[in-house]
């Protein structure tokens, strides 16, 4: 039923539908432009028409689509057809085709179109259930940082504070760090670090050598227990040796290491072994390589040869125990790549691993018995 309401009622002459009929109301029961005219005593006319759909199809319709920016969640007003809306209203009391939402719960929109036609469209925005930690690897360069989200599915974006939208960054210098994660379904998971540490010092051991590891500001300026002030030294007797470090701004840093020579196997000069207290990895359940103390036996790290490998690669350890050793190759997201078990014998073992089918990128080969672990990193190119 269409019902005219004409304006003053009381000063209506005629009243003509466009089908013909006359009267404030008529019955129609097919699509199509209806029109009605006014002729008012006072000699005014008014006319108006509207657009009938049809009733047996949906001629309307609004889709709510979901775009994370930097202020939060937007949800956006899609309508069809996009050229005949009349308005647009939010359960949130707001107008227009886009708004923000920052709290979770319930939206829904509403379109009324130039046709008559009206439609709606609800979603439901979840609660924070999404997070994220970080792992740190200390590598030759700096501090390397990944990132732990939790879910690791569904991430749309991954945004630092340092511009940097990769899944890990290199950190060098002092600072705070923070970086936000953006998943499909509106959550948004932010968390920071700070890296107060500016400078720091390690050592590198080889038979009969003894190499000191800066990062900081240059130059650097060095003094061993031995009173040598040289970047490396001869060493010859076993026992602890320590090192302070200097750097351009005055920053100090030190460590120590127990040197016994019998243990060391002619390692490569290119085996870097941390002072047990420089090694960081704060990723709960990853595998370090064996922790020493004051007291205790530095047994020589395995290291890595050729790295970075363009396939092939060795790891070089030494065994206290024969027995069954699980070797694993994972990406820097977790994923399990390779997996075997080997059988290694006591003593110093050379293990070679066939990386050739891996793309290029960071890789962390794990070695693991009942009693030992090890985690090497690996650059596959």
């Amino acid at each position: 039923k269409l019902i005219a309401v004409p304006r003053p009622e009381d000063a209506v002459a005629a009243i003509k539908w466009s089908t013909g009929e006359a009267g404030r109301a008529i019955l129609v029961k097919e699509p199509g432009r209806y029109c009605v005219g006014v002729r008012f005593t006072t000699g005014c006319t008014a006319e108006e028409c509207v657009e009938v759909p049809r009733s047996d199809s949906t001629n309307c319709t609004v889709e709510i689509k979901r775009e994370v920016t930097d202020a939060g969640l937007k949800l956006i007003a899609v309508p069809r057809p996009e050229d005949a809306v009349a308005s647009i209203k939010w359960s949130t009391g707001e107008e227009g085709r886009a708004i923000l939402v920052k709290e979770p719960g319930k939206y829904c929109v509403g379109v009324r179109f130039t046709t008559g036609c009206t439609a709606e469209e609800c979603v439901e925005v979840p609660g924070r259930d999404c997070s994220v930690s970080f792992e740190r690897i200390q590598v030759d360069a700096g501090l390397q940082v990944n990132i732990l989200p939790q879910p690791d599915t569904g991430i749309v974006a991954v945004k630092w504070s340092t511009g940097d939208t990769t899944r890990q960054i290199l950190v060098t210098t002092p600072g705070k760090y923070c970086v936000r994660i953006a998943y499909r379904n509106g959550c948004v998971a932010e968390n920071c670090f700070h890296l107060d540490e500016p400078c720091s010092a390690h050592i590198r051991m080889a038979r009969g050598k003894l190499g000191a590891k800066a990062r900081g500001i240059a130059p650097f300026t060095y003094l061993w227990s031995t009173g040598d002030s040289s970047e490396i030294i001869e060493v010859k007797e076993q026992g602890e040796y320590c090192l302070t470090i200097t750097d351009a701004t005055g920053c100090l840093s030190s460590t120590c290491v127990k040197y016994y020579p019998e243990v060391l196997q002619a390692l490569s000069w290119d085996a870097t072994v941390n002072s047990p207290e420089k090694v960081t990895n704060n990723h709960p359940g990853s595998l370090t390589p064996a922790e020493t103390s004051a007291g205790t036996t530095l047994i020589p790290d395995p290291i890595v040869f050729p790295n970075p490998s363009s396939g092939m690669w060795n790891i070089q350890l030494t065994i206290n125990q024969s027995g069954i050793f699980i070797v694993q190759i994972q990406d820097m997201q977790g994923k399990l790549h390779v997996k075997k078990s080997i059988a290694l014998s006591e003593g110093e073992q050379v293990i070679p691993i066939d990386g050739s089918s891996l793309p290029p990128g960071y890789y962390i080969t794990t070695i693991r018995s009942n009693t030992r672990n090890w985690a090497l990193k690996t650059i596959k190119r």
